[in-house]
């Protein structure tokens, strides 16, 4: 028995490095999740699937669908549990780039230039978005809320939350990748400041 657990004791810290990485190539740095919590689970899993003697072709190749999966099952669950979190942002960031755009009588020319470029970069980043996402996430950052899209559309919640979340995740990657080609830093220009 001791030989056992010695066995899977190897197996778990030898591919250890391998489940952090898998993990952390799944996680954003805005994700507020724990990447340790994971890796804790990944290891419990993969300890009592091979303590119960099964066997595996590919262990490597196991080992990165077990930390994959349990990454993304975290990652929903935390979304399930506070799904605003994230649209809050982007509405913050919205109304920080309007209130820039507008700016104030001793804000300087090129305050206020920022706050229209900030504002002109997301409008064209969410106008690049597919067409029912877009007139979801338009009309929520303006300020109605989830119920008042559904009755606006006449379409059912879950829709309405589906283009919403998946218009932000489609978002969030275009600002990454507009970041990266403009060679700045994403809390630049398209962040908060808190």
């Amino acid at each position: 028995m001791q030989d056992i657990e010695a066995h899977l004791k190897h197996i778990i810290d030898t591919f250890s490095s391998l489940i952090r990485y898998v993990i952390a190539a799944n996680l954003h740095k805005t994700d507020n999740v724990n990447l340790e919590d994971i890796e804790q689970e990944v290891k419990i899993k993969i300890w009592k699937f091979l303590n119960k003697g099964k066997k595996v072709d590919n262990l490597t190749s196991y080992i990165k669908r077990v930390a994959y999966t349990a990454t993304i099952d975290e990652l929903r669950k935390m979304r399930k549990q506070n799904p605003v979190s994230e649209t809050e942002g982007l509405k913050n960031i919205y109304a920080v780039s309007r209130i820039k755009e507008l700016g104030n009588p001793e804000d300087s020319p090129e305050s206020l230039m920022e706050g229209r470029e900030m504002r002109e970069s997301l409008k064209g980043l969410i106008d690049s978005l597919s067409e029912n996402r877009k007139q979801v996430l338009r009309l929520y950052l303006v300020g109605m809320s989830v119920e008042e899209i559904c009755e606006f559309f006449d379409w059912d919640k879950t829709k309405v939350r589906h283009l919403l979340y998946r218009g932000i995740d489609d978002l969030k990657d275009k600002m990454r990748s507009h970041q990266q080609s403009v060679g700045s830093n994403p809390s630049d220009s398209l962040a908060v400041k808190e």
